[in-house]
């Protein structure tokens, strides 16, 4: 809200979940929409039922599996990788694992429930 300069923003996309949802949902603003996309650090939240009513907020989970054809896929990823390179988007990773580490990589999701990706270097 201090960015936006208590207008709020027009939509969220939410990898995290969590009661990181929640907080998502106060940063909306009028007719604002949140879309769920993932949940690693948790599958439930709070919110207030009003903010919906009277902000007009819509929410959406989607799943991004099996949306797209290899072309489609394709040209998706040739918009996102140069954001990506140009630092224009910054993934928030946790922790990064060497490929043996793989069940501690797990355990430290499971247990840990961090915030942001959890990467596997090959």
């Amino acid at each position: 809200m201090r960015i936006t300069e208590g207008k709020g923003v027009d939509i969220v996309i939410d990898s995290i979940g969590g009661n990181l949802t929640g907080e998502a949902i106060k940063s909306l603003s009028r007719n604002g929409i949140l879309v769920t996309i993932g949940y690693s650090a948790g599958t439930t939240f709070s919110a207030n039922i009003t903010d919906f009513v009277w902000k007009g907020l819509q929410m959406r989970g989607q799943s991004l599996n099996g949306w797209f054809d290899r072309d489609a896929e394709k040209e998706i990823w040739n918009q996102l990788m140069p954001l990506l390179e140009d630092a224009k988007l910054k993934p928030l990773i946790a922790k990064v694992y060497d490929a043996e580490e793989v069940a501690e990589a797990q355990r430290f999701l499971i247990e840990e429930r961090p915030f942001g990706k959890v990467l596997i270097k090959f």
